[in-house]
C-alpha cells in the first residue's frame, strides 16, 4: 500500500512538471509567432517605401502568413473512371 502511494505522488509531480514545461512552450511559441508577425509587417511597410533588399524577405516569410487563417491542402485530382 505504501509503495502504491509513493507511485501516486511520484507520477503526480512528475505529471505536474511535464505540464508546467507544456503550458512554458506554448507561451514561447506564441512570443515567437507575435514577434515574426510583427517583423513581417515591419517588412511589409520598409518594401512599400521601396527600402532595398525588403521585398525579396517579404516574398520569403510571405509563405508562413497565409491570409486564410488556414494551411493550404494539396487536394489530389480527381480519377476518370
Amino acid at each position: 500500500l505504501a509503495d502504491r502511494s509513493y507511485a501516486d505522488k511520484s507520477l503526480n509531480s512528475l505529471q505536474s512538471a511535464v505540464k508546467v514545461f507544456e503550458d512554458f512552450k506554448i507561451a514561447h511559441d506564441y512570443d515567437n509567432y507575435q514577434d515574426a508577425l510583427t517583423d513581417y509587417q515591419y517588412c511589409q511597410y520598409k518594401d512599400a517605401t521601396n527600402t532595398p533588399g525588403y521585398s525579396a524577405k517579404v516574398a520569403e516569410l510571405k509563405q508562413f502568413f497565409n491570409r486564410t487563417g488556414a494551411a493550404k491542402k494539396d487536394t489530389p485530382a480527381p480519377s476518370n473512371p
